[in-house]
């Protein structure tokens, strides 16, 4: 995405952008040059600036590792991680369907990108930020 705002903006396009979650990278700003991000927003499940106290932990502890704020994709790859296991501890099994039977009854669960509830159609009902 960076690379098509660059050369949107070359082009003389000064138009509002904006896109999904495959926009959060650490190299966007470097690889679209920041002035040329004026305008342009995405929508997302997480935003390493939420200061709730679980993803300010959760900041620290990933930039202490790996040197870096974590972006979407890291955030989502943890609670993914947290889910499963709660998952499997409230199964009480590895099978894979009193697994996906304990996710399904998933309720409320707070994690880095928000509190996550599934649905009747086994998808997550969770909020999302616009970063601009």
């Amino acid at each position: 995405m960076g690379l098509i705002v660059r050369q949107a903006r070359e082009l003389g396009l000064d138009i509002l952008m904006g896109g999904g979650d495959g926009w959060d990278s650490q190299r966007l700003a470097e690889i679209a040059q920041v002035e040329n991000l004026n305008r342009c927003c995405f929508s997302s499940p997480y935003s390493a600036e939420d200061t709730s106290s679980i993803n300010q932990a959760f900041v620290a502890a990933y930039q202490k590792e790996y040197k870096e704020r974590p972006d979407v994709f890291a955030a989502l790859a943890y609670d993914s991680a947290k889910l499963f296991l709660k998952a499997l501890e409230e199964a009480g099994s590895a099978d894979p369907q009193k697994v996906a039977e304990a996710l399904s009854k998933t309720k409320e669960m707070a994690g880095v990108s928000g509190t996550m509830t599934f649905g009747a159609d086994h998808n997550p009902i969770k909020s999302a930020v616009i970063i601009e």
